[in-house]
């Protein structure tokens, strides 16, 4: 239900679980596309640190990869690189 516009236009108004309903086809390897996958998957108002992130991906010594993956994003409003913190 609703295109694009419509899903954007209803997270611009406060809809802000929306966003969970866009599709993403972003490129990258494959550990890149892990921590984006994972970052989608923190539920909206919370946040978590690099190390913790990385933790929860299995490997608790890549906090650095973890961010540098997090500022690698390229669709920074649906997947949501906000919810994780250096």
């Amino acid at each position: 239900p609703g295109g694009l516009s419509s899903k954007l236009s209803d997270y611009f108004a406060g809809d802000l679980a929306i966003i969970e309903t866009l599709p993403t086809a972003t490129a990258g390897p494959p550990f890149q596309r892990q921590v984006w996958q994972a970052l989608r998957d923190i539920p909206c108002g919370q946040v978590m640190h690099y190390g913790q992130l990385a933790e929860a991906l299995g490997r608790p010594g890549a906090a650095r990869a973890v961010g540098a993956a997090n500022g690698a994003n390229p669709v920074s409003i649906v997947v949501p690189c906000h919810r994780v913190i250096g």
